[in-house]
């Protein structure tokens, strides 16, 4: 089973929202706004079963919720990107623990071997 599209929609947008983002965060309230959008990351990668994304996503919380003012789209931006490797990472898991029948590239070497 592949990673959810609603998953990997959200790190995008997110990812996205932070490389368009200028400057350090402005206000208590543009912090809240990140957080509560992580938050949302979280509880999609914890529901989907996406255990690394979402402990990706709490420790980029974490760093955002104490880091001075001037330092959080710095750390934002860092932490997204440490939570699209995991993204892609438990991708890659779950391709790799697909079961030979269901391999085509793996079925394909096969056939032609068998021939």
């Amino acid at each position: 089973m592949a990673i959810s599209t609603e998953l990997r929609q959200l790190v995008e947008d997110l990812a996205l929202r932070a490389v368009v983002a200028e400057g350090p965060c402005a206000s208590e309230e543009q912090l809240a706004e990140w957080v509560a959008a992580l938050n949302r990351l979280q509880e999609t990668a914890s529901r989907t079963n996406a255990s690394e994304v979402a402990a990706s996503a709490a420790q980029v919380v974490q760093a955002v919720r104490t880091s001075p003012m001037d330092r959080v789209l710095s750390e934002l931006q860092s932490g997204i990107s440490r939570v699209q490797d995991a993204l892609d990472g438990a991708d890659q898991i779950r391709l790799n623990d697909r079961p030979p029948a269901q391999d085509p590239e793996l079925l394909g070497d096969f056939v032609m071997e068998s021939q």
